[in-house]
């Protein structure tokens, strides 16, 4: 069996159970629980890569800019919680409000209100959107059982209440919400994989295969990884990698697939994972998430790659799997940001010159990076040094952008198709 396989493989399949159980305080809730097959497709994401490529235009196919107005009722700061993009719109969530632009980056509305009452949140969690039926979903809290709903005109629909669990994260599933529970509860008994619920607030748990786990010995709230599982779509379809086996699931409206392992020497241990002890100069290899919050910026796929970020000791990189040809290539591309240095980035050769390190996917196997005014005004030597060698019309456009934009605009949004 061929390690090019592991997004398509299929080794069992797992039913969400119908059987419901009602209480009078809370909604029904429904339990199936999972058992790992064979792990017999792999992708050895945590070994030794020797292979190094930085180039963007190696693993791309195009790259666009887009600069995001600016203006009294849009200004955007570095709490980013989601975006979505289609070929119309863009849909940024901050911490207090959804922000929508035409694909072009024109500002058109600002999406709710801050309060406590119907159609009104403290805080945006995460955000999803659902195209087919222009509806945005809005995840007001990590604790709040609440899902509010606004269409694309801004127009308030109503809300979806459910029991209150400690969610960090959602998607949506056809007329589902798949929702991602804090790392935390793997500790506790009833520890679940994910869960789903439905359009009026049913709520089926699957239970993880390998959580709560003996941790005895450890200092609770002590970890090494993430603060959940990841998810990521391509193709129209949901994927899922659990934190601690690294199993890859496909997830399906009322199905759980086994798709595949993330395997290498250098795995940690579920105990290490969570341990107190110093890793820095280890060889250990763990995944690595970018983002603070619900955006998924440890995982990309296209239909050749399959992108995971990576940290090894105080060094990010991006390990990068060919599914066609099975090969593994990781980033050495360093730049220094935060006191880490970092590699988990892209040299772009096809546009800016400039480091391009991937926030957030999108679909059609496009991920976005976004760079606020003043890095980039710092970097307008090194874009314009880069367009003298490489003229072309993009590499001009972004250097107006740099000339016209100031400290207090919105930032620039760079939309990567990998091939």
């Amino acid at each position: 069996m061929k390690i090019t396989r592991v997004i398509f493989f299929t080794t069992s399949l797992f039913i969400f159970s119908n059987c419901t159980h009602k209480g009078e305080s809370s909604l029904p809730e429904n339990e199936n629980n999972i058992d790992i097959p064979p792990r017999k497709i792999e992708v050895p994401v945590f070994s030794q890569v020797e292979k190094i490529e930085n180039s963007l235009d190696f693993f791309a196919q195009d790259i666009k800019v887009v600069k995001l107005e600016t203006n009294k009722n849009c200004y955007l700061t570095d709490n980013i919680r989601n975006i979505a993009i289609s070929d119309r719109y863009i849909f940024i969530a901050e911490f207090k409000y959804i922000y929508q632009f035409d694909i072009h980056g024109n500002f058109i509305r600002k999406i709710g209100n801050n309060g406590n009452g119907p159609g009104e949140f403290v805080q945006v969690n995460d955000m999803q959107i659902d195209w087919s039926k222009k509806i945005i979903n809005i995840f007001p809290g990590m604790t709040k059982g609440k899902i509010i709903k606004y269409d694309f005109n801004g127009n308030y629909l109503g809300d979806i209440l459910f029991d209150s669990e400690d969610f960090i994260g959602f998607d949506i599933l056809e007329d589902s919400y798949i929702f991602h529970p804090f790392s935390i509860n793997r500790f506790r008994p009833d520890c679940s994989l994910l869960f789903r619920i439905d359009s009026i607030g049913i709520k089926t748990k699957v239970k993880s295969s390998i959580y709560p786990f003996n941790n005895k010995g450890l200092q609770r709230g002590m970890r090494l990884g993430d603060t959940r599982n990841w998810s990521w779509w391509h193709n129209k379809q949901l994927y899922l990698v659990e934190e601690g086996n690294d199993t890859i699931y496909e997830i399906s409206k009322d199905s759980v697939l086994y798709r595949g392992i993330l395997s290498g020497k250098n795995k940690l241990s579920l105990q290490k994972l969570y341990s107190k002890e110093d890793l820095t100069n280890s060889d250990y290899i763990m995944l690595s998430n970018k983002a603070f919050g619900p955006i998924n910026s440890c995982i990309y796929e296209s239909n050749r790659y399959l992108i995971l970020r990576c940290k090894k000791g105080d060094t990010r990189y991006l390990a990068i799997y060919d599914k066609i040809e099975g090969q593994m290539y990781r980033t050495n591309y360093k730049y220094t940001k935060n006191d880490l240095v970092n590699s988990d980035a892209f040299f772009d050769d096809i546009l800016s010159g400039l480091a391009i390190s991937p926030q957030k996917q999108i679909s059609k196997g496009r991920f976005i990076t976004i760079i606020f005014p003043l890095e980039l005004l710092e970097k307008r030597k090194d874009i314009e040094n880069f367009y003298l060698q490489n003229p072309n019309p993009r590499s001009k456009k972004l250097l107006h952008i740099c000339d016209q934009i100031s400290n207090d605009d919105n930032p620039v949004m760079f939309i990567v198709s990998l091939k």
